[in-house]
């Protein structure tokens, strides 16, 4: 298992024990509780660690969850161990879990009964109304067995020749290193196993191994209703690796839905096709023959795949199809390099090519835990609404680097535009901080733009506010305990702090008018100086702004500063 791996999990287990307390007693229980998240059901069901009964006579059965949609009742063992990939796991351990699971769905009463007669209470209960989903209303049983330490490929085979093969799953330290760059790149649960037809009118494919890249390739025309079946088993996760998310009714997309409604047999000459990449492919030929892919991801091709669900019932469309089994060592590597160089059908940005970046997944899923759709792939509105909900708060990835960027540099390089940020400042806006800290700043956006709205003298000098406004409040968050409290204030735009925070860039945008007018004075007569050309081309307007904002000529400090206490006051009564 690789370092990144292990540490990686290490750490999403520290911070669900701080998220869950009451599971944080036992490291079994929150692995498997991250388990359920990474591999099981997704970061969605916020539920899901109600599932975890992980106890002293607990019958070995860590987690219960039961999942209605799919009718199918997901049973896990896990072990942590502190040593990944160390100790070897003994089959009876496993044998057991199994026979116990199946006392839960078989005819044997007394097995039942043993087994019940033997659990703590909760989990008798638990296990009582799994069995009542499995018996009496016909769901399905999944059963895991989950170690950080190894089992062999000797014990694999043993239980892979039983018929409990259909149903049992074993995860040890390698496979929770390939689950877990899965979980890492923003795929949860991951994809299961696929296939695509190949049109039937097609003699053969085309098949290219790479014996020095080891990468196996494909290319054919697939059946489209094939393709649309696709993405409903797989729904938006075949996407996590593409950098952008659907467009909607683009020029483009609705071009593609014209072909296929007037002209489908056309459609394989006019589209540029789809790339897919996985880690294993399989040619599987027979009256009907298909490609079986395991870990498909669609790096290229998003919009025809989305389109082409719309349209699935037109039988004798089909569209060009490339797929590429990537090696598990070049894999991050390889597939950002194809992304970057096939997705210009529709225009790429340099924001794009930073959407799957590891700190912008990192963003997303920690707003997520706050309440907020942090949306780091362009995509149509109508697409991020039903991705995030009707009542989460929509955080742009746009909006966050330019609040954090009038923060962190001079104003003037906010206003040369969002994708100069990308290109220019990446690592400087996303630099791995806290997710309320990211917060502050972008709820200072608001409350800036929130005030300027209305006059396009206050527009011009946003950036300069905002920018000035955390040199004043950064003193006063300067505990995470505070930035929590103001974060948690701002939504109610009729807290105190909320609107002591717009009082006070009224104040700013004051003074930031005076400035712009002081500056027009010492030119001379003849030369004009527009006010938006000042904001955006003069250098360090920042630091001149603090000199000025020191001097006499500014009247409205002391109103300004009351303000900010009255901030400061508020945040102490809430942390205290």
């Amino acid at each position: 298992m690789t370092t990144v791996a292990s540490e990686g999990i290490r750490k999403e287990l520290a911070e669900l024990g701080r998220a869950h307390p009451g599971l944080a007693s036992g490291k079994d229980n929150l692995f498997v509780l991250w388990f359920l998240k990474a591999y099981v059901a997704g970061e969605a069901d916020n539920n899901i660690a109600a599932s975890v009964v992980g106890a002293s006579k607990d019958g070995g059965f860590d987690a219960i969850y039961i999942d209605s949609g799919a009718r199918i009742v997901h049973l896990v063992q896990g072990k942590y161990r502190a040593s990944f990939g160390s100790k070897a796991e003994p089959p009876s351990d496993i044998d057991r879990f199994v026979m116990d699971s199946e006392s839960l769905y078989s005819g044997d009463s007394s097995r039942l009964n043993d087994l019940l007669d033997r659990v703590n209470p909760t989990t008798r209960e638990k296990l009582r109304y799994a069995r009542n989903r499995l018996v009496s209303h016909d769901y399905q049983p999944r059963l895991y067995y989950l170690t950080t330490g190894k089992v062999s490929a000797d014990k694999r085979r043993r239980f892979g020749r039983s018929t409990r093969s259909r149903i049992l799953e074993i995860i040890d330290a390698t496979d929770l290193a390939r689950i877990y760059r899965d979980y890492a790149d923003g795929i949860a649960p991951p994809i299961p196993v696929t296939s695509l037809a190949i049109e039937p009118s097609s003699p053969t494919i085309i098949e290219r191994p790479d014996a020095k890249s080891k990468i196996r390739s494909w290319i054919f025309p697939a059946e489209i209703r094939s393709v649309a079946t696709l993405y409903k088993q797989c729904g938006t996760r075949l996407f996590a690796k593409n950098i952008r998310g659907y467009l909607g009714e683009s020029k483009i997309n609705k071009e593609m839905s014209k072909t296929l409604t007037k002209h489908s047999s056309r459609f394989f000459y006019l589209n540029n096709g789809i790339t897919i990449i996985c880690s294993r492919a399989e040619y599987i030929k027979g009256d009907t023959s298909a490609l079986q892919m395991w870990d498909a991801q669609v790096i290229n091709g998003q919009q025809t795949v989305r389109t082409i669900a719309e349209h699935s019932t037109t039988s004798e469309a089909a569209v060009l199809v490339k797929v590429m089994q990537v090696p598990e060592f070049d894999y991050p590597g390889f597939v950002s390099e194809v992304v970057g160089a096939t997705n210009f059908q529709n225009a790429i940005k340099a924001s794009d090519l930073y959407a799957n970046d590891a700190e912008q997944i990192r963003i997303q899923r920690e707003l997520h835990k706050l309440g907020y759709q942090y949306i780091r792939k362009r995509q149509s509105k109508s697409e991020a609404r039903r991705e995030g909900g009707q009542n989460a708060k929509q955080v742009k990835r746009e909006e966050l680097a330019q609040a954090v960027g009038a923060c962190a540099l001079d104003p003037r390089e906010v206003r040369s535009g969002v994708e100069h940020l990308f290109e220019a400042h990446y690592k400087t806006i996303f630099n791995g901080a806290e997710a309320h800290l990211y917060l502050v700043k972008w709820w200072l956006r608001r409350a800036a733009t929130s005030q300027a709205r209305g006059n396009a003298n206050n527009g011009y000098a946003k950036w300069l506010a905002v920018s000035a406004m955390w040199g004043h409040l950064e003193k006063i968050l300067n505990t995470r305990e505070r930035r929590r409290a103001f974060v948690g204030e701002c939504p109610s735009q009729d807290s105190r702090s909320w609107n002591a925070l717009c009082r006070a860039f009224d104040k700013l945008y004051i003074v930031a008018y005076q400035f712009y007018q002081a500056a027009k004075k010492k030119r001379p007569a003849q030369e004009q100086l527009d006010i938006s050309r000042f904001y955006r081309d003069s250098k360090d307007l920042h630091v001149q702004f603090e000199r000025h904002w020191r001097s006499s000529a500014n009247k409205q400090r002391s109103q300004f500063k009351k303000q900010t206490a009255l901030i400061s006051k508020e945040l102490r009564r809430l942390v205290e």
